[in-house]
């Protein structure tokens, strides 16, 4: 355990640094304390111990904390380490100051399991986590146990809000997707990581700590500094709810039941959107970005049996806890359906159908430069990395007659071409003076019909940006009018491609009534706007369509939502400075979140054991994408219903 008594001291301080940032522990009379509880240290003497200083005392501030630290051994024939001893021990012999002001946080460091001591032999798991839920603390342990998040990538360490965090260039990432949690060395799963999700703390991988280098450990104590700095905020703080005036300016009062504000923070807290009725912590003011929904006054009640509901409720096993629900609303949460993707040997066609008339020549020089961040993204979510490469293809229309037709365009005689010559592909598009008949229906069947796309592999979807600032006009009159858009959808969705569509169409939201800022909208009529510094954000609240050049939302706009994909104004492109760059990271987040749903297969899962799931691949994919879309699905019928 030398390597993790080191990293120690350097964690305490980077810890009391995010704590004073945070304005805690600043008060002179009310500084932020530590201790240090060492076992395990040799056969003959494995009970825990508190190291304390040469004045006897135990809680220390930082500097204190440091002195200690060095009295930490690693002994040379320590083999019996309990940690269920050593947590009792600090909290019934380590004098806690009892405050809500002041919180208690636990750290358990351990490279073992859990060997039982025959006079601690009565403490089981569900004990030591009763003791320490009844002293408002949260347990974090660094321990010999596994995790995978996202596409397999090994994780830093896992919290009980179902977020891991992973090592991304010089900082670390956090993610929900695809969580899994290893067994761990023998019993460590069961004995501490289970144990610290279940009284809200973390679990981290001590392999990673230990073997990662240096790079690696600076990232594990940014993580789990900033960890541990949340979950002390919240035991620090007062709930307030908040509601949003008739002004549109944020009112906040201290909640009376604060169990229950805090019960709805929990709950909720992963759900933020622009609502009028919110609750948020620790802030005399409401900032949107701390705000939580609300939608009902009613939160959950964590249960074991009925006997702890009230009428006309029952103890629900909700995902993977129980809490007092609605009879019927039980019935809903037997199980959950999610998307998993595809761990390798995963690319993407990316087909590009572009209008050449003279009006277009700015949106072909965005093209060219989104292009290569869609690449970079894609890759970073391990889509083309492994043996199979992205492939980009193109197609023209509405240039000059005779190549007013749809027409593919080819780099060295290749009509599929990679990130390094999607540049060359690109520049060949032409924005002719005298082109001015667009039928993007003819361009889409051509593309789907004459580009390689790779079919029938599922590991390579097929995902369409359309570009056109025109509504539909006919080439070919006669084949032109059986091109219909129900005959488009079909021939599309048989490639189970997705498509956006970049058109002169504006949108409009609750927060932005004039469309000054709304860049699109997707196919849940969720809108995305342009902030400050070329970022974006996205509502769902008071969305919707403001204009439409001619027939574009007949002919263009709900082809695009039925195939799953977004829409977006092209006017907003146009406009430079940070709203297209507002626009690109949209646009390009968006078609790499509709990859990725392209390459998921659609799981079942139900809960195995407290706090995880066991998912397993539908055997009805119909059904599990239909659950997933947050419809209901009629099994009398076979049908997705809403």
């Amino acid at each position: 355990m030398s390597t993790e008594h080191s990293w120690l001291p350097g964690m305490v301080e980077t810890l009391e640094d995010n704590l004073l940032r945070d304005g805690i522990g600043t008060n002179a009379g009310l500084r932020n304390h530590y201790a240090l509880v060492g076992f395990g240290r040799n056969v003959t003497n494995p009970r825990a111990r508190i190291l304390r200083d040469s004045r006897g005392v135990g809680y220390l501030p930082f500097e204190g904390y440091v002195y200690v630290n060095d009295l930490l051994e690693s002994g040379s024939d320590g083999r019996i380490e309990d940690g269920y001893q050593a947590i009792i021990h600090a909290l019934d012999n380590l004098q806690h100051r009892g405050s809500s002001s002041v919180a208690l946080n636990i750290i358990l460091v351990t490279d073992e399991d859990r060997d039982i001591l025959a006079e601690a032999a009565s403490l089981t798991r569900d004990l030591v986590k009763q003791r320490i839920l009844a002293e408002g603390a949260a347990l974090n342990v660094v321990i010999d146990n596994d995790f995978q998040a996202y596409n397999n990538s090994r994780a830093l360490g896992v919290d009980s809000f179902g977020m891991a965090y992973l090592e991304q260039g010089n900082a670390f990432q956090q993610t929900k997707e695809n969580i899994r949690i290893g067994a761990g060395y023998r019993s460590t799963r069961q004995d501490y990581t289970e144990l610290a999700l279940e009284t809200g703390g973390a679990a981290w991988d001590i392999r990673l700590l230990r073997e990662g280098g240096d790079f690696t450990q600076l990232q594990f104590t940014e993580a789990f500094t900033r960890v541990k700095t949340a979950e002390i905020r919240q035991r620090t703080t007062v709930c307030r709810r908040c509601e949003c005036g008739e002004d549109g300016r944020w009112s906040c009062r201290v909640d009376e039941d604060q169990e229950k504000c805090r019960c709805r923070v929990k709950y909720r807290q992963d759900r933020a959107q622009e609502l009028e009725c919110i609750l948020t912590v620790d802030l005399p003011q409401c900032p949107p970005e701390t705000i939580y929904e609300d939608p009902d006054p009613s939160c959950p009640v964590e249960c074991v049996s009925n006997v702890n509901c009230s009428r006309g409720e029952t103890c629900c096993r909700k995902g993977c806890s129980s809490t007092c629900e609605d009879a019927f609303d039980c019935s809903l949460y037997d199980v959950e359906y999610r998307l998993t993707p595809f761990a390798s040997d995963i690319a993407a066609d990316i087909i590009m159908v572009v209008d050449e008339s003279n009006s277009m020549e700015q949106a072909h020089r965005w093209l060219r430069s989104m292009v290569h961040d869609l690449d970079d993204r894609l890759r970073e979510s391990g889509i083309g990395t492994g043996r199979l490469n992205n492939h980009y293809m193109l197609v023209g229309f509405g240039h000059a007659y005779p190549h007013h037709s749809a027409h593919p365009f080819a780099v060295n005689g290749r009509r599929d071409v990679t990130d390094a010559n999607v540049d060359a592909l690109l520049r060949q598009l032409h924005a002719d003076d005298n082109g001015y008949i667009e039928d993007g229906y003819e361009a889409l069947i051509y593309a789907i019909d004459n580009l390689p796309i790779r079919r029938g592999n599922d590991r390579v979807p097929v995902n369409i940006i359309f570009v056109s600032d025109e509504d539909r006009d006919l080439v070919n009159v006669t084949y032109g009018s059986r091109l219909t858009e129900e005959l488009v959808r079909e021939r599309l969705a048989r490639e189970r491609a997705t498509l956006n569509m970049v058109l002169d169409q504006t949108f409009f939201t609750a927060s932005d009534p004039l469309g000054d800022r709304t860049i699109g909208m997707d196919n849940q009529r969720t809108a995305y706007l342009s902030r400050e510094g070329g970022k974006f954000t996205r509502t769902n609240i008071g969305t919707g369509i403001s204009y439409a050049y001619n027939a574009t939302r007949e002919q263009y706009t709900e082809l695009a939502w039925q195939l799953n994909g977004a829409v977006w104004d092209i006017s907003q492109l146009k406009k430079g400075g940070d709203l297209t760059a507002a626009f690109t990271q949209a646009f390009v987040h968006v078609k790499t979140q509709e990859v990725r749903r392209q390459l998921s297969t659609c799981q079942r899962c139900d809960c195995a054991r407290s706090l995880f799931w066991n998912c397993q691949p539908d055997t009805n994919q119909e059904r599990c994408q239909c659950n997933v879309a947050g419809k209901r699905w009629n099994n009398q019928l076979g049908l997705c219903i809403g």
